[in-house]
Order: C-alpha cells, then structure tokens, then sequence
C-alpha cells in the first residue's frame, strides 16, 4: 500500500490545473519529486495558471519543466519512468488522471514499485473527472485525504 492516498476530483482541465499546481509548488519547496501519469495535456493550463500567480521564478521553472503532457507509458515504461522519479529522492508525489479503470491500472504499477522500495515514500495523487466518477463513501474510502482549489484535507 501506498504512503499515502490522495484524490481529486474536477470538473474540466483548468480546474484540475488550478487544483494541482499549488499542491505541487508546496511539494516542491519541501523537496519532493513529482511524477505525473496523466491522459490529457494540461501544459496550457498550467502556463497561464503560473502566469497569474506570484510564486518564485525558479520554483515556477521547476513546474513548467514537470510533464503536464498526456503521459503515453506502459507496462515496464511506466515502471521505469516512476523508478526514475525515486532516484536520489526519498519521497515522491505521482499525480494520476483517467477513468476509474485508468487508474488502478497504473496504481497497480505504482503499487510494485512501492513494494520494491520499502525505503521510499510513495504518495499517490488519483484525479477523477467529476462527471465520469461517482463521489461516494466506497470510493473516498480507498483514500487519506482528498485535494480540492482549498487544499489537502483529511478525510472523516
């Protein structure tokens, strides 16, 4: 099992933008490493997201330079890419879109991974379009907090 177990829901690609980068910049000036699985491109979305908010130039590079590109991995790809993001870092952030069935099957990948490096936190970040998935309690119950345009809060 994973660290930790983050989800997210949005209602289109801007809203997830504006949801994930903040997150991502806090994870960031802690150090961590993101890696994102994604099935659509929000490159755009998150330049004009970065473009209106005040935040350090470097730390902005350092989002602009994440791959916000549809993520076209699979099987030993997949694995190799989220190997590379553990390198020389002891916690790591995977942001996942897709359908509920995209999910877990990358989760299954991720979830190897985190067998395979015990010493390594793992933490994953599933989103879910709000009009393709049902909120309901035996969802959010496979999860630790959820992120919203609020933040990051536990779950009840």
């Amino acid at each position: 099992m994973c660290d930790e177990k983050i989800c997210n829901f949005y209602a289109n690609e801007v809203h997830l933008g504006v949801t994930i980068v903040p997150f991502v910049a806090n994870k960031l000036k802690d150090n961590n490493k993101i890696c994102t699985i994604l099935n659509v491109d929000i490159n755009k979305e998150v330049e004009k997201i970065l473009s209106k908010i005040n935040i350090d130039n470097k730390l902005k590079n350092e989002i602009l330079n994440l791959n916000w590109n549809k993520t076209r991995l699979k099987g030993e790809k997949l694995k190799e890419y989220i190997d590379k993001g553990l390198e020389d870092n002891s916690e790591l952030y995977v942001i996942v879109n897709g359908t509920k069935k995209e999910v877990e099957e990358k989760n299954k990948y991720i979830e190897e991974i985190r067998k395979e490096n015990k010493d390594k936190k793992i933490n994953i970040v599933n989103c879910f379009k709000i009009n393709e998935e049902k909120i309901n309690d035996g969802l959010l119950n496979n999860y630790h907090k959820i992120l919203n345009t609020s933040g990051c809060k536990y779950i009840n």
